[in-house]
This record gives structure tokens, sequence and C-alpha cells, in this order.
């Protein structure tokens, strides 16, 4: 038999002051009983999917002991309830953070949204439609542009871009312009009347149809912050039910209004000014759910309109395309902070200083001279023995993670949506040209939703109670309103795209505008330009017309008069002489006899011969059909002439 452990026994007193014996021995053993709750746990049946498949098994058909793990069945698995779980966002609201951190955190990150946000906002134009009434369209036209100048529709479709893009849902609110809005009668009524007199005055004068010119449209528009935004869907309904959910400070600060005539800041103290108009059942549903629901309807006012990612039809909300990315940008973070703390470990350097054989004493005065050294950096240390001094840093310590940031890299552009290429603009249209039509194609699919948008919920509405209309010929009313367009994308060829558009053009087959297009130029400008630079010095065919009357002007002068004589003789030029051999031959051995002549002067006429020449050569001109009566006398003079007695001698022969 074993010896058995010596036992010992103390006193230990509780925190009740009450006062327990424990025995303690060398012996320790691990107690396998278990504790009247820890059996009622482990005995219940748990239901799970395993590896196995579905089967049902309890705790207890496992056994671990000594670091040694006996199992009958697979481990339990689920993709959503893995080991970093917890460690992942777990309501919206932490998703949400988690993009608008990365966004700002991550270069690849925010490079790719900001991509994805401006590439497809090339920029924006309005286009007119067709109809009968040009007046009626042009002041619809004129009309609507000065809308979307008021509640800058660029800028805010950008805003709506990159809101769809980092977090996946975009909420745009629509505020409608109200000019009849306020307490005092006589002044709507007096605004009413002046509108229809301005309307009977635009009817009479350019048969223009507005129903109410003092109403402007829409007033602005905002982009609702998302974690104060609710939707819930309606069964057998297209439309979702939408909330907005103000904070709380926002929420006192509304409902305290209402008790005073002042508005108050949070603390309740400072004035800020008149009560704000609020309607009565939006106040009471603020008070009873705290919640301000919000119409999406565009035809009955302001209105809220919900755009987000591709999503089933029953989803409430889009996903956000950094959904993907978050398992990749987690891993990524911890290598990031893994590698920065081996770092910040090594970032002073240590020293090793040692010598072979020295005794305590040596130890310390070699201890001594190095503070020293470290103390005063010109002080050096003269020993008659060898010193070794190492100092030991971060080099060779840090993770070789080329890799795994390889690996990360990779995900993250598949994930994005973008290629390296694209991000460092390190390649060509035709190395990545099936990833651009790709993004051509995405892009394209964007504006779409962008150009339904504005035309179906901001465009539309308006035009209707704007009185915008005119009949086809089947006598259907047609709303008039302008088209969204786009110019186009930059990320594609140009150089053959350009050339195959200059073909058509040569052809007949589109329109100047696809070019001006091309080269980001309005069509719409420059026409204009180009019609007030008509038949002025801007023009160039003006400009070629003009040259030609000079060049014609020009030889009629110089045929008529002296002109280069006189110049000639401003200058004080000198007549050329001739070369020996002109002389006798002139033009070719002369004309028929006549003197030689000069090749660029008359010096060897007399000024008697000169002017008879000059004669004839003005008569000429002025009627060249003596040139040909004396061509033709001439020909025939020097035509041999046969007898008639020679003729009939050939025709007897």
């Amino acid at each position: 038999m074993a010896d058995k452990k010596p036992q010992r026994t103390r006193v230990v007193k509780t925190a009740a002051n009450k006062t327990i014996q424990v025995t303690e021995t060398d012996a320790v053993q691990a107690s396998t009983k278990l504790s009247a709750r820890e059996v009622q746990a482990r005995t219940q049946r748990k239901y799970a999917t395993t590896t196995f498949g579905f089967s049902s098994r309890s705790a207890m058909d496992s056994y671990s002991s000594g670091g040694t793990s006996m199992s009958n069945y697979g481990n339990f698995y689920s993709p959503q309830l893995s080991t970093d779980f917890l460690e992942k966002p777990q309501n919206l609201r932490e998703r949400r953070a988690w993009y608008r951190h990365f966004y700002e955190q991550n270069e690849y990150v925010g490079r790719a949204v900001d991509l994805h946000t401006m590439m497809p906002m090339s920029k924006i134009r309005l286009e007119k439609p067709k109809g009968q009434n040009q007046e009626q369209i042009d002041y619809m036209y004129d009309f609507f542009t000065e809308m979307c100048e008021e509640i800058k529709l660029f800028k805010n479709l950008l805003d709506i871009s990159h809101e769809k893009n980092l977090l996946g849902n975009a909420f745009v609110y629509a505020e409608e312009h109200n000019p009849y809005e306020g307490d005092n009668e006589d002044v709507i009524n007096e605004l009413k009347e002046k509108g229809c007199l301005e309307s009977e005055r635009l009817f009479t004068d350019f048969k223009v149809i507005d129903r109410d010119p003092n109403y402007h449209g829409w007033k602005r528009l905002y982009v609702l912050p998302p974690d104060q935004v609710t939707v819930k869907k309606v069964i057998l309904s297209d439309e979702p039910y939408i909330e907005f959910v103000p904070d709380t400070d926002t929420r006192k600060a509304i409902l305290r209004s209402q008790e005073s005539e002042y508005v108050f800041t949070q603390d309740g103290r400072q004035p800020l000014g008149p009560k704000p108009d609020v309607p009565p059942d939006i106040l009471s549903k603020l008070r009873d759910n705290g919640a301000i629901p919000l119409d999406t309807d565009p035809y009955t006012g302001s209105h809220v309109y919900h755009m987000c990612n591709q999503k089933s039809p029953y989803q409430t909300y889009g996903v956000s395309m950094l959904e993907r990315c978050v398992n990749t940008l987690l891993f990524w973070d911890k290598l990031r902070q893994a590698q920065t703390s081996i770092a910040s470990r090594h970032m002073t350097p240590f020293r090793i200083v040692w010598s072979p054989g020295l005794s305590e004493a040596d130890v310390n005065d070699l201890r001594e001279q190095v503070d020293l050294a470290l103390v005063d950096p010109d002080y050096s240390i003269i020993a008659n023995y060898e010193i070794h001094w190492e100092e030991q840093g971060s080099n060779g310590r840090l993770l070789q993670l080329t890799a795994e940031y390889e690996q990360c890299e990779n995900a993250l552009f598949a994930g994005l949506g973008v290629t390296r290429e694209l991000m460092t603009g390190e390649s060509t249209y035709q190395g990545s040209r099936m990833t651009l039509e790709i993004l051509n194609t995405q892009y394209l699919l964007f504006r779409e939703t962008l150009q339904e948008y504005v035309e179906n919920y901001l465009f539309k509405p308006v035009a209707k109670k704007k009185g915008f209309v005119e009949k086809d010929k089947y006598g259907r009313e047609r709303l008039l309103y302008p088209r969204l367009s786009f110019t186009r994308l930059a990320i594609r060829d140009n150089d053959s795209f350009f050339d195959q558009a200059m073909q058509l053009f040569n052809k007949g087959s589109v329109s100047v505008d696809v070019i001006l297009e091309m080269m980001n130029i309005d069509p719409v400008s420059t026409r204009r330009k180009v019609e007030a630079d008509l038949f002025t010095t801007n023009d160039p065919a003006f400009n070629q017309f003009m040259v030609g009357i000079y060049q014609a002007a020009a030889n009629s002068m110089a045929e008529r008069y002296n002109i280069p004589q006189r110049i000639a003789d401003y200058l004080s030029l000198e007549e050329v002489p001739q070369p020996p051999g002109q002389e006798e031959g002139g033009l070719g051995g002369g004309l028929g006899g006549a003197p030689p002549m000069g090749r660029f002067s008359a010096a060897g006429l007399t000024p008697e011969r000169q002017a008879a020449l000059n004669k004839v050569v003005r008569t000429l001109m002025a009627d060249p059909a003596k040139l040909d009566a004396v061509a033709e006398r001439t020909a025939a003079s020097l035509t041999p002439k046969t007898t008639k007695k020679t003729v009939v001698r050939k025709k007897n022969a």
C-alpha cells in the first residue's frame, strides 16, 4: 500500500464571521463529481446541426480529462456563430459605424467608395422634350433649370450616391415649396390673385400654361441619417411604411416648443426663435410613439424616397458592399495590430555588452563606463581587453506578412468590385477591357436608377401641379418635363469610340452633339455661342469669305494698275539684268520674230510697243471672243491652200 500523504487542518473565517475547518493534503486529485445543478444542465437534450447530420445528443456523451477530448459526434458548426462572432457588429447601427470607420481609415475602402460615387456622376444635363408649342417648352425648361439650381440637384445626387455605396441605403427627403403657408388670410388671398393675373398674362402673350406661378416646386432635398429612420414592409403593398425617429433631445425640444411662445435649447434657458408650425397629427404621434411618419407619395407633397442596393423584394434594407468585406477587414486589422505591438515593444532597442573572462569588479567597472558613454555621446571607453557591444531592435523580429496582405488585398478588390489597376491607375484600356466593361454596365444601371428617381419623383409631380401638359394626336394629355441625361463615361477607350463617332457623323448618321459630349463640351451652350459668332470675326467661314474678297480685289487691281512698278519704285528696287542667252531667243526663240522679252520685266520693249501690247491685252481681257477669232484666223492663214483641180484629180485617181 502506498504511504498516506500527511494532512493539515486549518481554520478559515468566512465573510459572515463563520468558522469552518479546511483539511489540506499534498495528494491533489481531480474530482469528477458534479453538483446537482450541473448534472441537470448537462443532461438536457440539445439539438444542433453537426458534421454528421441532424441528431440529438447530451453533454455527457463526451468526456474530457487531462487536456484530451473524447467525443462520438462532430463539433457544433454554424457559419453565423463562429468563434469570432462576438467580435463582429451585432446590429445595424454597429455595422454602419464599422463601415464609416473603415471608409475613413482603410485606403482601399475609401478609394473604392469614392470611385463608385464619382465615376457615374460625370456631368448631368437637362434635355428639352419635343412638343408643339416651343414657347411652352422653353418656359418649362427654364423653370426646371432654376429649380434644380435651387435644390442643388447635382450635389445632392453625389451625396445620395455616396450614402448608397457606403451604407447600402439612402433616404432622400424632398421638401415641397408651399407659397400659401401662414395664418394671414389676406396676404394669402392677395398672393393667389397675383398668381391668377400672372397666369392669364402668360397665356395671353405667349400661349404658355402655368396654373400657379407662385408655386416653385421642391424647396430642398435632405439625405436623412439612416440610424434615425425605420422601415417596415407592408403586406400586399409596394410602398413601405417609413418613420423618422428623432433623438431624445430633438424630440424634447419639439414637444417643449409647443408649450410656450419660443423654441428653447436643450437646457431650456436660451430662446432661439418663434414657435415652429408642427401639424397636430405629427405632434400626437411624436408624443405617443416618439416617431414622425413620412409620406412616400410624391404627388401629395413632401415625401421620402428609399434608394438602396440590390435586395430581395421582401427585404427591408439594402446591404452595403462592405458587408461582404467585414471578415477580410477584421483579419487585416488584427494583422496590423499584431505587427504594431511587436514594433512598439522593440521601438527602443536594448543593448548587450559583454567581455569574456571578466571578474565581478571588472564587470561593475565596465557597466559604469557604458552608462557614462550613454549619457555623454562624446565619451570614449578605453580598455585593455576585448569588449562586445550589440543592440537588439525590431530588425528580424517583425512578422513577414507579405502573402497575407496580398491575399487580403485581392479579397478586398473582389468584394469592392474594383481591380488593382483601377485603384492605382497603372494599366491601359486594352489590359483591363473586361473589367471596364463590367463597371460600365454597373454604372449605366445606377444612372438609370437616378434618372427614374429624378424624373418620376421630382419632375413629374411638379409638372402636373404647374399644368405643363399638352395633348398628342390622339387627344391624350402628356406631361412636359425635361429628361435627365449624363455625359459619356470616361472609363472606356476614347480613341476608338471617337473614330467610330466621326465616321457616323461624316455619314450624317449622328448629330454633332455626340462628338461634343465626348469632349465634355455642352452642345446647347456651344450652339448658342456659334450662332452669336455668325458673320463676325470669330466665324471661320466669314474669315475665309473676306480672304477671298481681298484676293479677288488684289488680282483685279494688279491687272488694271501698275501696282508692282509703284511698289518697286517705293522700295528703290533695281532691275535684274537678263541672262545673255535670252536676248537672242527670248521666250523659246522669240514669238514669231518678236524681240526677246525679259522674264519679269519689259526691258526689251520700247515704250510705244509696250503701250500697244498693253492695249491689246486690255482689249482681249475685255472681250475674250476676239482672242478666239484671232486664233482661228491665224490657224487658217498658216494652213496650205489646195486647188479644185488637185481635189478632182485625186477623186479620179
